[in-house]
């Protein structure tokens, strides 16, 4: 059943009705006008009625009504809203009117005929309210006929009277065949509506309704529903078993509503037709416009249709065949076909977007087809708004030359072409060139007005492809998008202004032709393929536009892509290869996937390229330029595939192996590292191991279960390997598993090897050491001598082998690795203990947890076989961008060169193991962030070189290759915290080093031959291999100490700094360095030359109040005493400042040497010191404030000593001397103090003179300056003993049992280094652990070497602790026992020992408990202990516990039951399913997790039975705690086995004639069953045949049978489903003949048309009771001439019933009949009289015959001109109506004018012009006017016309103004229609001038 549910766009009538009802395109229904238009019905439903014939025999049935009659007229008063009549007839006549008075808009009257005719209406029928008209026989509704009611169902179907009066509008056939034709008017009020529904519906008339519904409708049964104002909103339609026809040949008018073409018959060819060959048009003038919709199986748009939904406010909706797509509940056509010329219109009007247009047949029936060769327009408004969408889809779709779609929109986008068939061409020339395809110049010329998109299927055979193979080429600003189920091959080239989509799902991209794009705004190229694009085609893009590739798949483009500004973006997971040599000058992103290359600097070098994350860009061993890089993807030299990787050993990479060390790193991050197994030999060239023996190979790490993931669905093997020359047994490439059983089984293996001793390779995946083995062996030779990549794939279904990248051998398996642990792993050698080790080379091992594509295998081979070294040079577009990717190997090498004049900032983890070069501009790594590096080769600057890293930063860890850094650059490196130069630079121009945050530390040599700037918060230093090299150095901050032996600076300058320590190898002057002079300091300055000159140049100060705050020192390396090594030089006037109260200390060598440091300091000032140095203080007074000079040089003095008493230990006396041999300074300056006197004699172990007597020596006067002392004169001094005060105390012990303390002796007073021993003794008052305990001292003595020097008391006392004694508990053991569920452990204590215990303490174990850890099974398990204690003496212990000790936990012993298995239907085998959901466990303990899995059931044999007994086995288990228990399997179990249940075919022969019954004689039967098990042995038993299933001639009839059934030896294990069963054979048509058609006479009217008369028609040869009809038979005379007995050719006869099809027809081929001369009268058919006399009324038509020049008479008496005197016509005076050919004929000859529509404020005026066809032929000259009512309303004649888009009249049409009257002097058909308009006056009126049938 279809349900067509109607969508009203206004609710609001009154607000809807405004500027007139029709919109433009409605106009052109005029060359459908209702004349002279025959039909079926009409000729087969006898005479007309009577003129004034009324409806006969009515009864009202329901409701109320009343029925009078009036003459000619009827009128039915309904009382009740809904009332029903039955008729007997319901007919009315021309001259008739049929008034229904209902009580409200909303009512409805029921008419139904019960009689046996079709009704006619021929006059007119009004009703205020809604009107249902049933008639099973059939409805015509003549030319003349007006219907003018709210709403109308005129229907061949019956409704009840119940289910009407009970609001249950549902109709259904019961059998009717009758068919609904109107060739007249019919109207409903506003929103009202017009359902005409029956088998077959024609319309040749005028339907119209104002923001309503029309419905034609054919079907089984219709279901009206209406809202709650009795607006039609919902029709449903349910398929007829019938053929079903609905066919427009004239107008439906629905302006902003909804019209229904709906028919649904038969399911087969012509079963289900909609014919449109008129106008249909829900156009509006208001709003937007409304919708149309046409279903059926066959839908035809005949080449004079118009079907038009346009608005004001946007275009409607036109369904024609389906919905969009497909979608929705549209009944899906077979085939659409609309005709050259037929036009459809969605546009907006004025404003908003274009309507919907769709042209569907169903895509998935390979039958469909959809052929266009018609215009369809979706325009958007004039005023605004985008255009619409049109849709042409067929499983096969033909798109004509004359076919044109626009979709453009003058103020907004165009619109899309949407075209959906399955595989489809687009073909040389204009037109279709096969069964699914365009012309590629009719393609072009579409593309001029819409955007087209092409999209195909393959739901129904075919590939889904898409074929360009001719050129496309439209520089509009369209779009074209070509969207495949497979691959779309570009053939030819392809140029579309506003850009190209292409999408291939299902496979590729082909690109063979040109591809461009013109429009620099739209025109873009989005290129999507599941595999991806190929082909050598060019892609030449619009300026500034883009070229977007999303591919899944591995392909190569080899084509060149250009366009000024154009750029390339990459989307998908595949990898995009470039061939071409391309030339677009805009930017290349990688957002997905891989971009690589497929040869040399195929990108432009210009290009600003963006890698984003999860995306790469592979170099492949290819050199590229770029002009600059961006993003935060990967940039690598071969990127091979990494999905699904789960183990990757690289020969080749030195991320996986150095060239050093036994570790072979696994590059996957799963950690899977190798160990180097006897040394096998690296070679770095070939990117190899050599394993030459069987004591060398790779030991892997153990794998997880899970390694190859949670869920084991592929894996795969890859390897680069060269086998060697020998052959031996079994050589294993990679083996991973467990040794296996006896050491040579396998054991859930992974192998990869070769097969015995041939040249064959071997994949294996083993599962358990028996029974689980799955072995695949390939049969094709792949091993050879030298290297070669090899790879082995699973997939559950094949095992395949690949060498050198190619498919080698299949077999099919659905062998997967177990999920299991893997320990024993290899790489070159055997898990089993036979000598299966690889002889040859191993240079990669790649494991994946996924079976790799071949594509995925060839590309993996092409970048790890031949690995070459690539350079990426960047920056040629001298931008600054920065890079926070990854720059890495990949497969091989990659070298990194900037160039251009912009910056470079990289702040990925670099990993790439080639060079780095700074060309140009700058380098920056890091970028002020915490990330960047660069990679691990050389790196060389000849330009800026930066590394800026926030935290600390070691150099070596961002350039960490061990040459350093070199070049003609400079180098600048800043970090945010510390900075670390462990890595050599050395450049010939500048270097900064700056450590914002912490220290500057110069671990390495840093040297330039420019300026070296250093700077830090924190220290500046050099370490035991740094130093700084530099002409000239300038350092600004930091508290800086350079002391390396090898730092060489030219000139120093410093400011900001705090402190500063410099250690120069030569000369060093301290000077200016660019815009920093001298040195400022805020803490100490020491500068010091190793042996050479200081130069202080410029002023050097510090605020440092230090005694060390200024140090300057030339000759650091020349000792004291020594004059030569360097001088301390002043050149120009420096000042030297420090803070207040700080030192300035100057040290030189030679007092003549130290040029102007003599006036420096002043002569005689005192500030001078002699014969010391750095090291060497050879002064004994501290220097003091100030500036100070220190010379190595020294002089020489004599002091005398005087006598002095003292007590030991104080300090000297001050002495007394005098002095001579004063060298140039005073003694006063030489002694700032007294001298010191020197004591002689013997001293004490502190230095100091011993109690007695002592000689005096003289000294420390000379050495306050550094003189050299020549004589002193000694002198007497007396030492008197001191005394001491006793403070020595006990030592804490640990508790030992006794109270002896241990004394630790010490006195005040004594004299600092003096050894002095003391003696006595101590005790503590008991031996228990106590703190603070008083001991007693007693026996004091003073001795030692130093004791005379003292006097000592002999007694005291002290304090001391003892602390307890520690114990260690051990021989706590705990008992083995059953699992129980728990972790509780019984523990023995009986063997306790305490470890360190005194001898007679008292100590014990008072408790102790155990836990297991955890309480699963398992040997020497860890019990934990707790323990406590007590006894007399515990308070002196301190016990160390045993923590713990082991025990077993053994397996608890548990029986399965439960299991069962499900009963099956009989399939031959003994295999069941087994159940394991109701598993028990018996002994399980509570809580705990038991499953089971795998278990096999077998029932004992085969055969069907109850009960039958399952054997069951290989149960598994598992859960949480399977591990903890033994189990004792369930052995078996019982299940039923059901019969199989069978269907018969039988095979024979029953075919025959038609002959009305079912009966059938059937031979040859030959009965078989179908669905026997393969080696079973059922046959069928022969039954008996029954008949037909029906009488109808058919091919292929089903045919009953009955009795069979089956026998065998397996025959009861099956069931045969029924006793009998169909099978088919063919009755064909009986041959019927035709004839006794007449044809009637007829008066003489120029054109060779005879009427068919069917009444006397004889079928001979149908079966009797049978219900034949003929009908429709066209008759044509030989010649338009009078004459008798002419020749009358018959022909299109059509024949229906209910029964014609059983027949085939031969149909009478001629008659005769009369043309009869035109006769004189004034009355009857011929006459004029009438037709137009007096003024013309609304809606009356002006019929003229052909003739001479007419001259409308002045009364209706009065004589016509040229004809004979009764001929007369009346009409207004002076109006003349032209014609040739003076012929009086019947009113399908004349010349028809009508007034439509008055014209008002409100509605367009329209008047229709209808031109006879014979008139056209004969290119007669015509002439008529304007009618004299509407002159009148519009106050004039309008003063010109034009086309309907304002274009001038055409030639062939003129206006003369001042008369108001049109002139044609010659035209023909093809002209016609046409409609034209004026603008009068503010009032707009239409004319449609159009072509009627006769």
């Amino acid at each position: 059943m279809r349900h067509i549910r109607i969508k009203r766009f206004s609710s609001h009538p009154r607000q809807a009705t405004v500027s007139g009802w029709l919109s433009l395109s409605m106009l052109c229904f005029t060359g459908l006008l209702l004349t002279g238009v025959s039909s079926s019905l009409s000729a087969d439903s006898g005479p007309p009625p009577a003129p004034h014939q009324l409806p006969t025999g009515e009864q009202v049935v329901g409701g109320q009504a009343v029925i009078s009659r009036q003459q000619s007229q009827m009128t039915i008063e309904q009382t009740t809203n809904r009332a029903a009549i039955d008729w007997q007839g319901f007919d009315i006549g021309s001259a008739a009117h049929v008034d229904i008075r209902q009580p409200s808009s909303q009512s409805v009257l029921l008419n139904q005929v019960l009689g046996g005719s079709p009704s006619q209406i021929f006059g007119n029928l009004t009703a205020n309210g809604q009107v249902f008209l049933t008639n099973p026989n059939g409805i015509y509704f003549a030319p003349g006929a007006t219907v003018d009611v709210g709403g109308l169902v005129a229907t061949t179907h019956r409704l009840s009277v119940e289910d009407f009066l009970a609001g249950r509008d549902h109709f259904t056939r019961n059998g009717a065949t009758g068919t609904i034709v109107n060739e007249g008017r019919l109207r409903a009020s506003l929103q009202g509506y017009i359902a005409l529904l029956a088998p077959e519906v024609r319309n040749q008339g005028v339907i119209v309704a104002e923001l309503g519904t029309v419905a034609l409708a054919a079907g089984e049964t219709f279901t009206l529903h209406f809202d709650q104002h009795r607006h039609l909103t919902d029709l449903r339609v349910e398929q007829a078993a019938l053929r079903t026809l609905v066919e427009n040949g004239q107008a439906v008018l629905a302006p902003g509503g909804y019209i229904i073409l709906s028919s649904l018959g038969l399911q087969q060819v012509e079963g289900s037709v909609v014919r449109q060959n008129g106008t249909l048009d829900a156009s509006s003038l208001v709003s937007r416009g409304g919708r149309i919709l046409l279903e059926g199986d066959a839908i035809t748009l005949g080449s004079r249709s118009t079907t038009a939904a346009t608005g004001a406010t946007g275009g409607g909706e036109v369904l024609i065949g389906g919905g969009w797509q497909g979608s929705g509940t549209t009944h899906q056509a077979t085939t659409v076909t609309m005709a050259g010329g037929a036009r459809i219109d969605a546009s907006a009007t004025k404003r908003g977007g274009g309507g919907t247009a769709v042209l569907w047949s169903n895509v998935t029936r390979a039958d469909s087809s959809t052929q266009i060769a018609g215009s369809i327009t979706a325009h958007g408004g004039i005023e605004g708004g985008q255009g619409g969408r049109v849709e042409t889809s067929g499983h096969q779709l033909q798109i004509s030359d004359s076919a044109r779609v626009s979709t453009l929109a003058p103020k907004d986008h165009s619109g899309l072409w949407l075209l959906d068939p399955m595989d489809f061409t687009i073909a040389a020339g204009s037109g279709a060139q096969t069964t699914s395809s365009i012309g590629a110049d009719t393609l072009s010329a579409n593309l001029d007005s819409t955007n087209i998109a092409i999209v195909t299927d393959s739901s129904t055979g075919g590939n889904g492809d898409i074929s360009v193979n001719a050129a496309v080429n439209s520089s509009a600003n369209t779009l074209l998008t070509l969207t495949a189920h497979r691959n779309i091959n570009v053939n030819a080239a392809v140029s579309v202004g506003g850009g190209v989509n292409l999408i291939a799902s299902g496979g590729n991209v082909n690109l063979n032709g040109d591809l461009s794009t013109t429009n620099t705004s739209t025109g873009d190229v989005g290129i999507t393929a599941s595999t991806g694009l190929t082909g050598s085609g060019g892609i030449a893009l619009a300026d500034g536009r883009t070229l977007t590739v999303t591919q899944s798949g591995n392909t190569t483009y080899s084509g060149v892509i250009s366009g000024s500004g154009a750029g390339l973006t990459k989307l998908g997971t595949g990898d995009l290869s470039l061939g071409g040599a391309n030339t677009y000058t805009g930017a290349t992103t990688v957002n997905a996937g891989v971009l690589s290359l497929a040869a040399a600097n195929r990108l432009p070098d210009s290009t600003a390229l963006t890698v984003n994350a999860g995306s790469t860009f592979s170099l492949n061993g290819f050199n590229e330029t770029v002009g600059s890089i961006r993003g935060s993807g990967l940039i690598a030299n071969g990127a091979a595939v990494r999905d699904g990787l789960v183990l990757w050993l690289d020969a080749g990479n030195t991320a996986s192996y150095s060239g050093t060390g036994t570790t072979w790193y696994d590059l996957s991050g799963n950690g899977y590292h190798g160990t180097l197994v006897g040394s096998p030999t690296h070679n770095a060239g070939t990117s190899l191991f050599t394993f030459d023996s069987n004591t060398k190979y790779v030991q892997l790490a153990a794998l997880p279960a899970n390694f190859l993931g949670s869920s084991v669905t592929g894996m795969t093997v890859f390897t680069v390997a060269n086998f060697g020359a020998t052959a031996d047994n079994w050589e294993r490439v990679v083996d991973l598993g467990n040794t296996g059983a006896g050491g040579n089984a396998a054991n859930h293996n992974i192998i990869l090897s070769r097969f015995s001793n041939t040249s064959r390779l071997n994949f294996e995946i083993y599962n358990g050491v028996t029974g689980g083995t799955e072995n695949k062996t390939g049969t094709n030779s792949a091993i050879t001598t030298g290297k070669a990549s090899y790879a082995g794939t699973a997939d559950g279904s094949n095992l395949i082998i690949y060498k050198d990248g190619t498919l080698n051998t299949t077999t099919a398996s659905t062998a997967l690795p177990a999920a299991v642990a893997r320990n024993n792993n290899y790489i070159g050698k055997s898990n089993w203990t036979v000598d299966d080790t690889f002889r040859g080379d191993i240079g990669t091992v790649m494991v994946y947890n996924r079976a790799l594509s071949a594509t995925e295998i060839a590309k993996n081979h092409q970048l790890l076989f031949n690995r070459s070294e690539a350079t990426l040079t960047v920056g040629g577009d001298n931008s600054s961008t920065s890079f926070s990717g990854t720059i890495e190997n990949g497969v091989g090498t990659l070298n990194l060169v900037k160039q251009g004049s912009g910056t470079l900032t990289l702040t990925g983890a670099n990993a790439y193991a080639g060079t780095t070069t700074v060309s140009a501009g700058t380098l920056n790594v890091g970028g002020g962030g915490a990330t960047g590096t660069l990679g691990s080769g050389a790196v060389t600057t000849n330009a800026a070189l930066v590394f800026n890293r926030t935290g600390s930063v070691v150099l070596s860890a961002l350039a960490s290759n061990a040459a350093g850094i070199g070049g003609t650059g400079s180098v600048n490196a800043t970090a945010g915290a510390g900075l670390t130069i462990n890595r050599l630079i050395s450049v010939t121009s500048d270097v900064t080093l700056t450590a914002n945050g912490g220290n500057l530390a110069l671990d390495s040599a840093v040297a330039s031959s420019g300026t070296a700037a250093l700077a830090a918060t924190g220290t500046v230093t050099d370490g035991a291999s740094g130093s700084l090299t530099a002409p000239q150095v300038v350092i600004t901050s930091g508290n800086v100490t350079l002391d390396s032996a090898s730092t060489n600076i030219g000139t120093l300058a410093a400011s900001g700094v705090s402190g500063l320590l410099v250690r120069d190898s030569n000369a060093l002057t301290m000077g200016t360095v660019g815009a920093t002079t001298g040195i400022s300091a805020s803490g100490n300055i020491d500068i010091a030359t190793v042996s050479d000159d200081l130069t202080l140049a410029t002023n050097v100060m510090t605020t440092s109040t230090s005694t060390s705050a200024l140090m300057l020192n030339a000759g650091l390396s020349a000792a004291a005493g020594t004059a030569s090594g360097g001088n301390l030089v002043i050149s120009g006037s420096p000042s030297l400042s420090v803070g207040s109260g700080g030192r300035a200390t100057l040290s030189s060598g030679s007092i003549s040497g130290s040029t102007g440091l003599t006036s420096l300091l002043g002569s005689g000032s005192g500030r001078f010191r002699y014969n010391s140095d750095e090291t060497t203080t050879n002064y004994t007074t501290a220097l003091g404030t100030g500036l100070y000079a220190i010379y190595r040089e020294q002089p020489s003095l004599t002091v005398t000593s005087d006598n002095q008493t003292m007590t030991y230990g104080n300090a000297l006396p001050t002495l007394t001397f005098s002095v001579s041999g004063v060298n140039g300074d005073t003694a006063a300056q030489i002694f700032s103090t007294n001298p010191t006197v020197s004591a002689g004699g013997s001293t004490s172990t502190s230095g100091n003179l011993t109690a007695g007597t002592h000689s005096l020596t003289g000294s420390g006067g000379v050495n306050q300056l550094g003189y050299a002392i020549g004589t002193y004169v000694p002198g007497t001094l007396t030492v008197n003993q001191k005394p001491l005060a006793y403070t020595g105390t006990a030592t804490d012990k640990v508790y030992d049992g006794n109270t002896a303390a241990t004394l630790s002796h010490a006195a005040s007073g004594m004299v600092s280094g003096d050894s002095v021993t003391f003696s006595g003794t101590g005790a503590f008052a008991n031996k228990n652990v106590e703190t603070n305990k008083t001991v007693a001292i007693t026996g004091l003595t003073a001795g030692g070497t130093d004791g005379g020097n003292y006097i000592l008391a002999s007694t005291a006392s002290s304090a001391a602790s003892i602390t307890p004694k520690t114990v260690t508990v051990s021989g706590l053991t705990a008992s083995n026992k059953v699992y129980d569920g728990t972790t509780a452990a019984t523990v023995t204590s009986s063997g306790v020992t305490f470890g360190g215990l005194i001898g007679g303490d008292n100590l014990s174990l008072s408790s102790v408990g155990g836990t297991f850890a955890m309480k699963h099974v398992g040997t020497n398990k860890t019990v934990s202990l707790s323990s406590t204690y007590g006894g007399m003496d515990l308070g002196n212990y301190t016990i160390t516990d045993q923590a713990s000790t082991t025990a077993t936990i053994t397996p608890k012993a548990v029986t399965v039951s439960g299991l069962t298995a499900a009963n099956k239907v009989y399939d031959g085998t003994t295999a069941a399913t087994v159940n394991l959901a109701g598993a028990v466990f018996t002994g399980q303990i509570g809580g705990d997790v038991l499953t089971a899995a795998g278990s096999t059931g077998t029932f004992g044999s085969k055969n069907v039975g109850t009960g039958k007994t399952v054997t069951l086995s290989g149960t598994t288990y598992g859960g949480a705690d399977a591990g903890n228990y033994t189990f004792t399997d369930q052995a078996a179990t019982t299940a039923n086995i059901t019969p199989k249940s069978l269907t018969l075919d039988l095979q024979g022969e029953g075919s025959k004639v038609y002959d009305g019954t079912t009966s059938i004689t059937l031979t040859g039967i030959t009965p078989t069953v179908s669905g026997v098990v393969s080696g079973d042995t059922v046959t069928a038993a022969t039954g008996s045949v029954t008949g037909f299933a029906d009488k109808q001639a058919g091919t292929n009839k089903a045919v009953l049978f009955s009795g069979f059934g089956i026998s065998g030896a397996d025959a009861a294990n099956y069931l045969l489903v029924s006793g009998s069963a169909p099978s088919t054979a063919t009755i064909t048509p009986k041959a019927v003949v035709v004839s006794g058609l007449t044809a009637n006479n007829k008066v003489y009217d120029a054109t060779t048309a005879a009427t068919v008369n069917h009444n006397s028609v004889v079928l001979t040869g149908i079966i009797a009771g049978d219900s034949v009809t003929a009908s429709g038979t066209v008759g044509t005379f030989a010649d338009p001439l009078v004459g008798a007995g002419k020749s009358v050719a018959l022909s299109s006869t059509v024949y229906g019933g209910a029964d014609a099809g059983n027949y085939t027809f031969t149909g009478q081929t001629s008659t005769t009949a009369d043309i009869l001369a035109a006769t004189d009268g004034t009355a009857g058919q011929n006459s004029l009289g009438g037709a137009v006399g007096g003024a013309m009324q609304l809606g009356q038509r002006l019929r003229l015959p052909p003739g001479s020049p007419l001259t409308m008479p002045s009364s209706p008496s009065q004589p016509l001109p040229n004809y004979n005197a009764a001929a007369s016509i009346g009409g207004p005076q002076g109006q003349t109506l032209t014609s040739l050919n003076p012929v009086t004929g019947s009113s399908s000859t004349q010349l028809v004018v009508e007034l439509v529509q008055q014209v008002s404020s409100a509605r367009n005026g329209i008047v229709t012009v209808s031109v006879p066809k014979s008139l056209l032929q004969r290119r007669e000259s015509l002439t008529f006017s304007l009618p004299a009512e509407l002159v009148t309303t519009l106050g004039d004649k309008p003063d010109q016309f034009t086309k309907m888009g304002g274009e001038p009249l055409p030639h062939w049409l003129r206006y003369d103004p001042k008369e108001g009257t049109f002139h044609i002097p010659n035209t023909t058909s093809g002209s016609l229609p046409i409609s034209i308009v004026t603008v009068f006056r503010s009032q707009r009126v239409v004319v449609t001038i159009a072509e009627k049938s006769e």
